[in-house]
């Protein structure tokens, strides 16, 4: 298996994108639990390159999306202009508005100081 994530935070994104679709395509089922509804904000943590960040905004929720990896968030970013993505730490970040929900599909895992998360 080609090596997805690169020293330093810096990430293949063509690589994750493509040939690891399946990381976010397991991760559609979930949204089926989460349920995303119109008029709801909701925090996509660990987004990746945005594919369920855009799902979940095609069900009509206010979705904002955070990855630490700058790659990431440039690669979102580009792929759906229309939502917005941030650089951020699940350890230590603030949103500006309480949340009615917060995703996270495959991230928890890389998280190495879990409980701050």
């Amino acid at each position: 298996m080609s090596n997805i994530s690169l020293p330093n935070n810096h990430w293949n994104t063509a690589l994750y994108q493509d040939k690891h679709a399946f990381v976010w395509q397991y991760g559609e089922d979930l949204l089926k639990f989460l349920n995303p509804k119109p008029g709801e904000w909701i925090l996509d943590l660990g987004c990746g390159t945005g594919q369920l960040t855009e799902k979940i905004a095609q069900a009509g929720a206010e979705v904002l999306g955070v990855d630490h990896a700058p790659a990431m968030i440039e690669k979102a970013r580009q792929n759906y202009p229309h939502i917005r993505f941030d650089v951020a730490d699940a350890r230590n970040f603030r949103v500006d508005k309480p949340l009615d929900a917060v995703f996270s599909n495959a991230v928890l895992h890389w998280v190495k100081e879990a409980d701050s998360a």
